[in-house]
């Protein structure tokens, strides 16, 4: 069973960096949607950094006081990188976190979310710790503007261990590949109350899991194309 020991959040506006990307992405950028090269040309030998700067203080703070506990890292974005080159291990050098091998998780939109929770419940032992961080940061290609990011410092423990303390925030059950009707059979058995998100992003999951009253359930859901991905979480002991 996956507990969450520290959760934080950040939203705000997208920054206006131009249209200039680390030259690493250039082809890629060009590529994906559909413009010339050239538009994507560095600036005056300066790379966006927005996304370093918004991500980073969340794991530092998230870790702080784990930072020799903590065995994964899961990078988990609903959007490209524009900034730099393997961003996962330069938020992991900036962190101190430099004994920790990252994993990137993308192309699912939130979905990809209970995904990493997936991968890091089987990778993990009982004791061991993982970082967690979500993040939709649209490039200056994109139209929506969001920018918003949240990080969750998870521990695994045994299933009789959630139910020892009252205050322990649980992740009950995931799921990152459901159909409409897997989806509604599991909400048969399971009738808490549910939340649906918006596939693309995390701001009202963060929102509303900070504000988890105590001894309550609840499932987050991520509906996009028919297939879903969910979170069902409860703050206090588990039944």
């Amino acid at each position: 069973m996956l507990r969450i020991i520290n959760c934080l959040s950040d939203s705000k506006r997208a920054p206006e960096d131009g249209t200039f990307v680390h030259p690493f992405y250039r082809d890629t950028f060009a590529a994906l949607y559909g413009i010339n090269a050239e538009k994507c040309s560095e600036e005056e030998g300066a790379c966006p950094d927005a996304n370093l700067k918004m991500l980073l203080p969340l794991i530092k703070n998230a870790a702080k006081g784990y930072e020799d506990r903590i065995g994964f890292f899961y990078d988990v974005r609903t959007t490209e990188e524009f900034g730099y080159p393997a961003p996962e291990y330069l938020l992991l050098h900036g962190a101190g976190l430099t004994h920790v091998s990252p994993l990137g998780v993308k192309g699912m939109k939130a979905r990809a979310f209970p995904f990493a929770l997936l991968l890091a419940e089987q990778e993990m032992k009982e004791g061991d710790y993982a970082l967690v961080c979500c993040a939709q940061l649209d490039t200056p290609f994109d139209p929506g503007g969001r920018y918003e990011a949240g990080v969750l410092l998870l521990d695994k423990i045994a299933a009789n261990e959630g139910t020892q303390n009252r205050e322990n925030t649980l992740i009950l059950s995931y799921g990152h590949n459901l159909s409409e009707a897997e989806f509604a059979d599991y909400r048969k058995v399971h009738p808490a109350k549910a939340v649906c998100c918006d596939p693309d992003g995390f701001d009202m999951f963060f929102e509303q899991l900070a504000q988890l009253p105590p001894e309550e359930e609840r499932i987050f859901s991520w509906n996009r194309n028919g297939r879903l991905g969910y979170l069902h979480v409860r703050k206090g002991a588990a039944e």
